[in-house]
């Protein structure tokens, strides 16, 4: 990979997909959309609301964005994969086990009448089984469907490696259009309700979202193997951008749920190759501490979403009087205070022990001296 490219910049843009999942959860699924401004009387606040799901969209295909371009290299040898597995789930385990701690210790009575829901979610398989996939913290079944994509990962990368660009694109594309085919038939023909065994098939099932990550593996190799602008001139890079973002805002608004998470990666793993390669103002902003920050703790953002919020219920609002925007507001601004001292705190230290840890040679492997 060019040392001129930048992952930073696809960092930011986590935090918007993160604050879209937080005003999914708790503005529609709380019938808070009738009561907290701006969503009440503003059309873009609902409609940035509604795009929710493209966050989704966003995160799985950056993450195979991400492990392709930072694993990859062309001629590669097999990776480790304990290692490399042991890394990941150092990076996502310990804040799900907090957050998850966190949820237990609120709703105790409720939860421990279901043990297999609480073993399933301490193995990060809940979304394999239904009805489990929303059981307990439910956003975190997203990262169920990444144990998956972590453990699959190492295997498809190395297959990749023996394969030209172009055949890579022809099957991603074969594989990412009939699995959306696929999945839209039966989304339309089932009409899957909610907390139902076709809906847990069709939206939770973690190889149903396996295109969108693949996408992004693509994109990721790319990065690597070419990396060059989608164009020399910035003017035609900037309309790439603009239209990869509206492509599936508009999807999204038009078609609702009828849209595979998967669906909309192809122009979101574009957007982040063009934003990676193109160098602009656009490109120093993005990159900028304070704007990748804001990315790293949307992780502990979505994670602690729910928790908190059930103890906002539990003594906040048994306090002190708040209208529905005041709550909403006040409980965002918790929640940011947290994400952020269980970033620093927490997240960023265990994940630097646990990598010198990992990457630590053992005792027992010989020094070859130099």
């Amino acid at each position: 990979m060019n040392p001129q490219h930048n992952l930073k910049i696809v960092t930011f843009p986590r935090f918007i997909a993160g604050l879209g999942a937080v005003c999914w959860h708790f503005i529609l699924n709380t019938n808070f959309i009738e009561k907290v401004e701006p969503f009440q009387s503003w059309w873009l606040a609902r409609a940035f609301t509604h795009c929710a799901p493209i966050g989704m969209a966003y995160f799985y295909a950056l993450s195979g964005f991400v492990l392709a371009a930072v694993y990859y290299r062309p001629g590669m040898a097999p990776l480790n994969f304990r290692q490399f597995f042991l890394m990941r789930m150092a990076r996502i385990y310990p804040i799900f086990f907090l957050a998850l701690v966190m949820y237990l210790a609120l709703t105790w009575d409720r939860s421990i009448e279901d043990p297999l829901g609480i073993g399933l979610n301490l193995l990060l398989l809940q979304s394999w089984v239904s009805p489990y996939p929303l059981s307990l913290n439910y956003p975190a079944w997203t990262l169920s469907v990444e144990v998956f994509f972590y453990l699959v990962f190492p295997f498809f990368l190395l297959s990749f490696d023996r394969y030209s660009t172009r055949q890579l694109f022809v099957f991603t594309g074969v594989v990412w259009l009939i699995s959306n085919l696929l999945q839209l038939y039966y989304t339309v023909r089932l009409h899957p309700a909610e907390n139902t065994l076709a809906q847990d098939l069709l939206i939770f099932l973690p190889p149903i979202n396996f295109n969108g990550f693949l996408v992004g593996m693509l994109g990721g190799i790319c990065i690597v193997r070419h990396g060059q602008p989608p164009s020399r001139f910035a003017g035609v890079n900037i309309a790439i951008v603009v239209l990869c973002t509206a492509a599936p805002i508009a999807m999204t608004l038009a078609f609702g749920r009828h849209v595979n998470v998967g669906a909309t990666a192809p122009f979101l793993t574009l957007l982040m190759y063009t934003l990676v390669t193109q160098r602009s103002w656009l490109w120093d902003w993005m990159s900028n501490r304070h704007m990748e920050t804001l990315g790293q703790v949307s992780y502990a953002m979505c994670i602690f979403q729910v928790p908190l919020f059930l103890l906002f219920l539990k003594f906040a609002t048994h306090r002190v009087r708040l209208s529905p925007t005041e709550l909403f507001y006040l409980y965002f601004a918790a929640l940011m205070a947290l994400s952020y001292l269980v970033y620093f705190f927490y997240e960023a230290p265990l994940r630097d022990w646990a990598r010198d840890k990992i990457k630590r040679p053992s005792k027992t492997q010989a020094t070859v001296p130099a």
